[in-house]
């Protein structure tokens, strides 16, 4: 005997609907971890009284976050990661949701629609 964990109250959802909450879910998961702008490094030097010069760190760049600190080192930060864990957050979400009932195939014999 099985036992079906069934949510209460939630409704089930077809396929192609599951399949669009997870890229959603995974665009924005990768809107907030990758690092969106990146730049060379600013270092301010004060030149005389009152008077600043920006100059560029040599080798250094500093990219923008919105989830994560920011990152400031000599070269650009990879987005594979940001990626990776995009696409594993969008498929853990969209195998999460409930399946409809058509999906889940032909009832076992002895099944009624109640059971599942």
């Amino acid at each position: 005997m099985r036992f079906r964990c069934r949510r209460v109250g939630s409704p089930a959802m077809p396929l192609p609907t599951r399949i669009l909450v997870g890229l959603a879910v995974a665009g924005a998961a990768f809107a907030l971890l990758a690092p969106l702008r990146c730049r060379p490094a600013i270092e301010v030097l004060e030149t005389g009284p009152g008077i600043t010069v920006d100059r560029p760190t040599a080798g250094e760049v500093t990219c923008d976050r919105l989830l994560l600190p920011d990152h400031r080192g000599p070269v650009e930060p990879a987005r594979w990661p940001a990626a990776l864990g995009a696409v594993v957050l969008g498929g853990v979400t969209a195998s999460a949701l409930p399946a409809s009932a058509r999906e889940a195939g032909p009832p076992r014999p002895g099944e009624t629609e109640e059971d599942r």
